[in-house]
């Protein structure tokens, strides 16, 4: 499945900056580029320990899947759930700050 978050990377004069977005599209020109999307957000303001209760929170109802309160709707936005989390993972690896960095070192030991 593939993640429904995209890294966009900008050059705004010397500065290069990555944030990731949601569902949407883009128009480019000479002049600007035009992004609409369902959400965007920046390394500094995704929160780890909130990707990885996503991430639990969905592995563990996706698990479960053959209970009687989860539904084929609920398995399939448990999987979206699901790859969200990992791509925010991945793209925090890349581009979180240092911090965010050890943090998720930190969560992941714990998945073990």
């Amino acid at each position: 499945m593939q993640p429904f978050l995209r890294t966009v990377t900008v050059r705004v004069d010397d500065e290069i900056k990555h944030f990731v977005v949601s569902e949407g599209y883009a128009e480019v020109n000479r002049e600007m580029v035009l992004i609409v999307c369902n959400s965007a957000e920046w390394p500094e303001t995704i929160n780890v320990r909130w990707i990885f209760e996503a991430y639990e929170e969905a592995r563990k109802a996706i698990a479960d899947q053959g209970s009687a309160i989860a539904g084929k709707t609920y398995i399939e936005d448990n999987k979206h759930k699901l790859s969200r989390a990992q791509a925010r993972i991945h793209f925090i690896s890349l581009y979180g700050s240092d911090a965010q960095k050890q943090r998720l070192e930190q969560l992941k030991e714990t998945l073990v």
